[in-house]
């Protein structure tokens, strides 16, 4: 119902912050959305129902969830969809599966480039293809907004985001290790990362970056 019927699209974004935050943002009719970690491609569709003129480039690694995120956006000519993940230098890389999903025989959920992320089955793994965040960003002339969900592996790449500014209206990313974002069982997600995602923040806050060109969604 959700990539068929856009009423229930519309409630569903409704009751989710992270599309709300989208919306608030200074974005033209005609902008260029990077999408990273696309996933199935909701934030796309979202997108696409309130800026049709917009320009989209989806970025997704995990074979899965790439099917389905072609067979979500099929019909729009501004869309382009590729097979790749984004990385530090462009390596091909270790994609790990989540540890449950062969039980519910989906392997599109929650993959990972992080053999220490505690939901993932390291055994369990695709070979897969990746553009370097550089060579990416140089692509383009100016690229108005990037989204990233990318399950712990954003920290390997913000740095040169942050570096690129000038050629960046907006970041909207899913950090990992917030030390707030609790597990339903209440115990703390991503211990591992809560360094990283500490002196992030700090780091952002310090240069007036944090609200203003970097917004965290979850």
């Amino acid at each position: 119902m959700f990539n068929n019927y856009k009423l229930f699209r519309m409630i569903y974004y409704s009751i989710d912050n992270k599309y709300s935050l989208i919306k608030k943002l200074d974005l033209k009719k005609n902008f260029l959305l990077l999408d990273i970690g696309a996933n199935k491609g909701k934030v796309s569709r979202y997108v696409l129902d309130h800026y049709k003129d917009c320009l989209i480039e989806a970025f997704e690694p995990n074979n899965y969830a790439f099917r389905k995120l072609i067979k979500n956006l099929k019909g729009y000519g501004n869309v382009k969809c590729y097979n790749k993940g984004i990385s530090k230098d462009g390596s091909n890389m270790k994609l790990y599966h989540h540890k449950d999903d062969f039980n519910k025989k989906d392997l599109s959920e929650a993959s990972s480039f992080l053999e220490l992320k505690e939901n993932i089955n390291i055994n369990k793994f695709d070979i897969v293809t990746t553009i370097s965040i550089n060579s990416l960003i140089k692509k383009y002339q100016y690229i108005d907004l990037i989204k990233i969900d990318i399950e712990g592996y954003e920290y390997e790449i913000i740095q040169d985001l942050i570096n690129n500014k000038h050629k960046i209206k907006y970041v909207l990313c899913e950090l990992h290790g917030n030390p707030k974002n609790l597990s339903r069982k209440g115990f703390k997600k991503n211990i591992f990362l809560e360094k990283k995602y500490n002196n992030l923040i700090s780091l952002l806050e310090k240069n007036q970056l944090l609200n203003k060109w970097f917004f965290e969604y979850y």
